[in-house]
């Protein structure tokens, strides 16, 4: 699939931002992956999580299979499980295994686009 010239900065924006996000997070000590965010209940866990979660939803991945705890209280619409479900399934995972998803992601949403 190519992309029209038009869209290619989009493509390109899309890619570094990701890129971005995994030099980041590359350095962190296990610890540091809970710390508080500025989104409300999420940690640098979750963003992480979600952001490979939509990843692999837009390259056609099929979303887990997974129910969400009830203790959730943050989670109150569809969309709010729908987000979420990316994100709690990943919510045990160890710093080298996200960083390990993050960046094979990347390599496939790069070639993708």
């Amino acid at each position: 699939m190519t992309v029209h010239p038009s869209l290619q900065p989009y493509a390109d924006a899309a890619t570094h931002s990701i890129e971005a996000i995994a030099e980041l997070v590359k350095p962190l000590a296990e610890g540091e992956w809970n710390r508080r965010t500025p989104c409300p209940w999420w940690s640098v866990r979750d963003i992480v999580s979600h952001v490979i979660g939509m990843e692999c939803e837009m390259l056609g991945d099929p979303r887990p299979i997974h129910t969400l705890p009830r203790d959730l209280y943050h989670v109150q619409s569809d969309f709010a499980r729908y987000m979420e479900m990316q994100v709690d399934v990943r919510r045990h995972h160890t710093a080298p295994e996200m960083t390990s998803e993050l960046e094979y992601v990347l390599i496939r949403r790069a070639r993708h686009l």
